[in-house]
């Protein structure tokens, strides 16, 4: 299925929204109110050609040019609708032999524009045709435009995006356990050696100096005055020579 321009688009919503109000719907009400406000008359008595009203103040080449194209443009999208089995016919409509108005008076002008047949004969089918829409264009407008595929291919991004995310955030939180415990075994140890290193040096030197400090002899432990009054306490032991 081909992609639709806005002016497309803004057709089928309205086909489709007069198609949900009413099963007897006459093909040439796709234009809409295309040939009334344009004043455009296109007749069956004169099928190969296109009939504008134009005031003489309002005349523009332009405006007519921009008019014939939008007619045109809505009757080959009939067309295409028509050959990809999107519009069904199901009967006769009620047989007109004319669509739009001509405008009569002095200040009015008709401008006759030729048709190509191609137009002519959409033109002319339509205006007698009884139509309906499909579902899956009725789904496609509802869908805005969207088809099947565009719907599931969306999804399968949305998917994707979801599982992308998911993956990144797993991603980090994998890093992040790994790096840590890094971090962690680099950061404490250097920690230590700064701001306890002097603790610990001074520690070792306190015990060094503590070790190398003689313990006190006996002697020096026991005052001199002790000493001397214990000597002075002992018996005098007197030599043979004496007791004689």
């Amino acid at each position: 299925m081909r992609k639709f321009n806005d002016f497309e688009k803004d057709v089928l919503r309205f086909f489709v929204s007069g198609q949900k109000r009413s099963l007897n719907y006459i093909l040439i009400n796709m234009y809409g109110d295309l040939f009334s406000q344009r004043k455009v008359v296109y007749d069956l008595n004169d099928p190969n050609q296109l009939t504008f009203y134009r005031q003489q103040q309002d005349l523009s080449m332009d405006e007519l040019l921009q008019t014939e194209r939008m007619i045109i443009d809505i009757s080959f999208l009939i067309e295409y609708l028509k050959r990809e089995n999107l519009i069904h016919f199901f009967q006769q409509g009620n047989g007109l032999t004319s669509i739009g108005s001509a405008q009569n008076g002095a200040n009015w002008r008709a401008i006759g524009k030729a048709l190509d047949p191609t137009v002519s004969t959409i033109l002319q089918e339509a205006m007698n045709q009884c139509v309906i829409a499909s579902q899956d264009l009725i789904d496609l407008v509802d869908n805005n435009f969207q088809t099947t595929e565009d719907i599931n291919l969306t999804l399968t991004k949305e998917a994707l995006a979801v599982s992308t995310k998911s993956y990144k955030i797993a991603l980090a939180a994998l890093l992040v356990a790994i790096i840590i415990p890094i971090i962690a075994a680099i950061v404490i140890p250097v920690t230590i050696n700064g701001s306890q290193f002097k603790e610990m040096i001074e520690s070792i030197r306190f015990k060094k100096d503590s070790q190398a400090t003689p313990e006190p002899t006996t002697n020096q432990l026991i005052p001199d005055s002790v000493i001397s009054s214990k000597a002075s306490q002992q018996p005098v032991i007197k030599s043979a020579d004496t007791q004689k």
